[in-house]
């Protein structure tokens, strides 16, 4: 059995799921643009579709950290600490909101 020492924080796996939800929207709203038809098909599976690729991206980036040796966890418990932090100081979802409206993309107008 395989003993994984490092895990994803929470927090990154609700960004992880938060930006996965946000790529979703806009290219559901890029492919509504075009074929609108289309757009009210996809929109039924957006939940469905937004759970299994987030849980799938945290799941790879968990194998990537348990490939880390046990000599090197607590680095890379410190690491993920500090991209936290980061996150939360520059409040990327409040920067991705600012962009998006900054560029005027549709659902994001003020």
């Amino acid at each position: 059995m395989i003993a994984f020492f490092v895990s994803l924080p929470e927090p990154l796996q609700l960004a992880i799921g938060l930006g996965v939800a946000f790529l979703l929207d806009f290219l559901l709203l890029q492919v509504t643009n075009f074929l609108p038809w289309l757009g009210a098909f996809l929109g039924q599976y957006r939940d469905s579709v937004v759970a299994a690729v987030s849980t799938a991206l945290v799941a790879l980036v968990g194998q990537w950290l348990g490939m880390i040796p046990p000599a090197y966890e607590q680095i890379a418990n410190i690491l993920l600490q500090l991209v936290v932090a980061a996150l939360a100081l520059f409040g990327l979802p409040l920067m991705i909101i600012k962009f998006a409206r900054m560029k005027q993309w549709r659902g994001f107008r003020k």
